[in-house]
């Protein structure tokens, strides 16, 4: 059965190759198969990387895969910076806190 309780993953504040790589190996054992949706807290992160960047998008990948969403909360303004740059906001909600995040993914469950 599918999980929608949306999972939150907090980054640390360095989002660069070492900590995107450790935190894609980790992805399976972070996102249980079940699990659809995925809220990335990018609060305590001042600096990302184009590892960074993949991670994001690995992610991503996965949760559409399994039918879900991967949004974003808490990102601060450089960073906002960088995924614009990158063209990455398009592609990725972003919220302003994590109750947001989680309450519009919430209101995409199928009833």
């Amino acid at each position: 059965m599918l999980n929608v309780e949306p999972l939150l993953i907090q980054v640390p504040s360095r989002l660069d190759g070492k900590t995107a790589d450790n935190l894609e190996a980790q992805l399976p054992s972070l996102i249980p198969d079940n699990c659809i949706h995925v809220i990335i807290d990018l609060a305590l992160v001042d600096f990302i990387s184009s590892s960074g960047i993949r991670f994001l998008v690995v992610t991503r990948r996965l949760c559409q895969k399994r039918g879900g969403v991967c949004v974003l909360c808490c990102l601060r303004e450089q960073i906002l910076d960088v995924l614009k740059i990158s063209g990455l906001t398009g592609i990725f909600p972003t919220f302003d806190d994590a109750e947001s995040a989680k309450k519009s993914l919430e209101a995409e469950q199928p009833n």
